[in-house]
């Protein structure tokens, strides 16, 4: 990946996690789980103390806001 501090803020956002699945700026929807992390989206899962990364996306960018 080209842009390594958005990384860092990425891995930085998922270990957080651990400490509190559920961040006042996250979406829930049923099941699923979204963070925005510097123009990227993580979908996650947590069932019960296990928390499953299911994707990272892009969002944004050229023609999309």
């Amino acid at each position: 990946m080209e842009d390594q501090d958005a990384m860092r803020a990425i891995g930085a956002a998922v270990a957080a996690l651990a400490l509190d699945p559920y961040p006042s700026d996250a979406f829930h929807r049923g099941e699923y789980h979204r963070l925005r992390v510097r123009g990227f989206r993580i979908i996650y899962v947590v069932e019960h103390e296990l928390i499953t990364v299911e994707r990272v996306d892009r969002v944004g960018g050229p023609g999309r806001r």
